[in-house]
């Protein structure tokens, strides 16, 4: 499926053009700033090949407004992660999130089975990717189908959380576990035996349909994992790299003795291997949010934004007041750090993620490049967790190169905003989320902290 994004919404944004003197915009153009002390002192500083000799001071600025908006990305791609999401869950922020996991098989690798050999069984076996999300308590019932068309991928490759494969209703086996007991093991559960004698005639005659993988595949399209529709309660992953997830047959011969024989259809294509997560966010602040380009903004959120990976909720990022800076005379910018936090009482340590990214992005939330410094490292969160009184927990990025560049020409696009995310390879594979404070007037609201350099020429 290609990924689309809708134009039928622009907002008019606010730009800031104001020219600097001469002197202020060489100033944003060194970095060969020296500070001896953050009061006024005498310093002495170059610019090209001038010596100024001045008074300067550095002050910290906090009061550039920062809005917060929260966004849902049309599709997110999920194939190929090396993880198979299952499950159901439910809550009251993020609604209800129900994970499936659609994948192929192939051949054994030998398959050779004596005239007098005899079928027993057929089995699939799961192993535990030691993730889940949400309640591990109670039971939780997963089913396997068959898929009755093929999994075909977009023309660059993908496959979608929002990508569908249609499969046969009655499921060809099922179990119940207990995730928690579990989670570090592996599931095997017995499959339909007509499946299974379908299979063990075909390898044992040499089927065409057996003769390859690619004719394996066309005729055997592959399997889905689903929950039982009344299961609310948790999310898990199983491992899904090539070959991990097992379909096998179990088989013996009587001669001497009794000789018992298996035969392995794994886990092919993994690159092809998806999760669909679909999302109900019907009853929650989030539920008017169905489209990439119409953002939500934190006022109709109750003050806060969200990020989920696995059905791409990012927050958005402005800075409408920023342009005020290059009102400013005489002064360079130092320093520019980006603290946001979580919304008090709303999480546990455990869930916290410690890595937060950000993407550059435009008027209508189109993820334009994930954002670098000028030593070309990825600017993520610095994160600091206040164990003692949980006040001071927050994410601090510094943007400083980021800002520089926007206003080095004297202007200001206000709609050049910034996506908080999860690093890739959590945000396609996982369903972590995190709740940010929003609210202005709250101690931990978001800021925006500049550091400027103020001299006065004589």
């Amino acid at each position: 499926m290609k990924k689309h994004i809708p134009t039928r919404f622009i907002y008019t944004f606010l730009k800031y053009k104001i020219i600097f003197s001469f002197c202020s915009a060489v100033i944003f153009f060194t970095g060969l700033i020296i500070i001896q002390s953050c009061g006024e002192q005498e310093n002495t500083f170059t610019i090209g090949s001038t010596f100024l000799e001045q008074n300067s001071r550095v002050v910290l600025i906090d009061t550039f407004r920062v809005e917060l908006s929260t966004v849902q990305f049309d599709s997110i791609a999920t194939s190929g992660t090396g993880v198979a999401l299952c499950g159901r869950y439910s809550d009251n922020e993020f609604g209800i999130i129900e994970c499936k996991s659609f994948f192929q098989i192939g051949i054994p690798s030998s398959s050779i089975i004596e005239n007098n050999e005899v079928y027993d069984s057929v089995t699939i076996m799961l192993t535990f990717s030691g993730y889940t999300y949400g309640d591990t308590i109670p039971n939780q019932k997963i089913q396997v189908h068959q898929l009755t068309e093929n999994i075909v991928a977009d023309n660059s490759g993908y496959l979608y959380n929002t990508s569908s494969v249609d499969y046969k209703e009655e499921p060809i086996g099922f179990t119940v576990f207990k995730p928690w007991v579990n989670i570090y093991e592996s599931i095997e559960f017995r499959i339909d035996d007509n499946l299974g004698l379908e299979l063990f005639e075909m390898l044992k005659y040499n089927a065409s349909q057996v003769s390859s993988n690619e004719a394996f595949t066309e005729y055997f399209k592959g399997l889905v994992i689903t929950t039982d529709e009344n299961d609310h309660g948790v999310i898990v992953g199983f491992n899904a790299g090539e070959g991990a997830i097992s379909l096998t047959l179990y088989s013996h011969i009587v001669k001497e003795n009794l000789i018992e024989n298996s035969y392995d259809f794994t886990l092919y294509n993994y690159y092809q291997q998806f999760n669909q997560i679909n999302y109900d966010r019907s009853g929650t602040l989030l539920s008017d949010l169905t489209v990439q380009d119409d953002d939500i903004p934190s006022i109709e959120t109750e003050d806060k934004t969200f990020i989920q990976s696995g059905t791409g909720l990012v927050t958005k990022i402005q800075f409408p007041t920023l342009g005020e800076f290059l009102l400013m005379e005489n002064s360079a910018m130092l320093k520019a750090e980006l603290v946001i936090a979580p919304v008090i009482n709303n999480y546990t340590r455990s869930i916290l993620p410690d890595s937060v990214i950000i993407i550059r992005t435009d008027i209508i939330n189109r993820t334009l490049s994930q954002l670098y410094n000028n030593e070309g490292e990825k600017v993520t969160g610095k994160f600091i967790q206040d164990d003692q009184y949980n006040e001071q927990t927050s994410y601090t990025f510094d943007i400083t190169d980021f800002l520089q560049a926007e206003l080095k020409d004297s202007y200001f696009d206000y709609s050049k905003g910034l996506l908080l995310a999860f690093p890739e390879n959590t945000f396609i594979s996982k369903l972590n989320t995190l709740i940010i404070e929003s609210d202005s007037k709250e101690f931990n609201a978001p800021r925006l902290k500049i550091q400027v350099l103020v001299y006065d020429e004589e």
